[in-house]
């Protein structure tokens, strides 16, 4: 099915099978002929086609979002595979991007040192997102500032970090004046909303991603909640500066992987190099 979901694909992006059939370099009947074995197998018509030109049928719209993504996947898939030629098995890892710096990047080139057979896939989301992919069967192991709940997964607090207000004004006293509010999760909301004042909790700016307040206090002036272990290099240098009696946030930094892990040797080769390489 992979070519009649391209030949859709490029049918739809292009608004037009001869440039389609070009792109593909095949004729136009060839591809007429995979649009209609697709349409067949769906049992609707994915498009309309006219003087006017081509356009999408309103199935047609809702099915094309999941035309990419299953090509994607295929393509994705394929790739892993042929990582079997070479590597006896792969682990995946999603890491908070704030902990990328922290210990992540030391924890994988320990496990690649160890276990030069094991591929390791890498890459930062959120709990929502690794949940998904936990679902799907497509990572092994996260590491972030919220446990991921969910059945046939568990979640180990590693260590307990500390969110920390810090500044790059040149003024130490003008850091409300540059406030930004981070956005760490629904518990850091409620505390920040008890325990700081009107200026904080009215901000200009919120940021959701958490490694945006580093490269935002990096560009400008400008103050928020950093995590005191990615923050640590810049206090050291003096590009920042810790502002002094404010509350401190504590932020325990959890791993989370499956029960039932598809490698076994592969996991406690990934949880010896991690516990090898945690901050102390």
């Amino acid at each position: 099915m992979l070519p009649q979901l391209i030949a859709f694909r490029e049918v739809a992006e292009k608004r037009s099978f001869r440039a389609a059939a070009e792109v593909l370099n095949i004729s136009q009947p060839a591809l007429t002929l995979r649009i209609q074995n697709l349409e067949a197998t769906l049992g609707f018509s994915l498009l309309d086609r006219d003087k006017g030109g081509v356009s999408l049928t309103p199935e047609g719209e809702r099915f094309l979002p999941y035309a990419r993504s299953s090509i994607q996947a295929v393509r994705d898939g394929a790739a892993e595979a042929r990582r079997a030629r070479t590597f006896r098995a792969v682990y995946r890892i999603i890491s908070s991007y704030n902990l990328i710096n922290v210990f992540v990047l030391a924890w994988v080139r320990r496990l690649m040192d160890d276990r030069p057979d094991v591929s390791v896939t890498l890459d930062c989301g959120y709990p929502d997102v690794a949940a998904r992919l936990f679902s799907a069967g497509l990572v092994d192991i996260t590491v972030t500032f919220e446990p991921i709940v969910m059945p046939g997964l568990i979640s180990e607090m590693l260590y307990t970090d500390e969110s920390i207000l810090v500044t790059s004004c040149e003024r130490l006293e003008e850091w409300r004046d540059h406030y930004a509010y981070v956005h760490w999760d629904d518990a850091f909301t409620e505390q920040h909303r008890a325990l700081l004042g009107e200026v904080e909790n009215n901000p200009q700016l919120t940021i959701y991603f958490l490694d945006v307040l580093r490269v935002w206090a990096l560009s400008g002036p400008a103050s928020g909640y950093m995590s005191a272990r990615v923050a640590a290099p810049y206090l050291a240098s003096g590009q920042f500066k810790r502002v002094p009696d404010v509350p401190v946030f504590q932020r325990p930094v959890y791993m989370t992987h499956l029960a039932r892990p598809a490698d076994r040797e592969a996991h406690a080769a990934g949880i010896a190099a991690l516990r090898a390489v945690l901050p102390d």
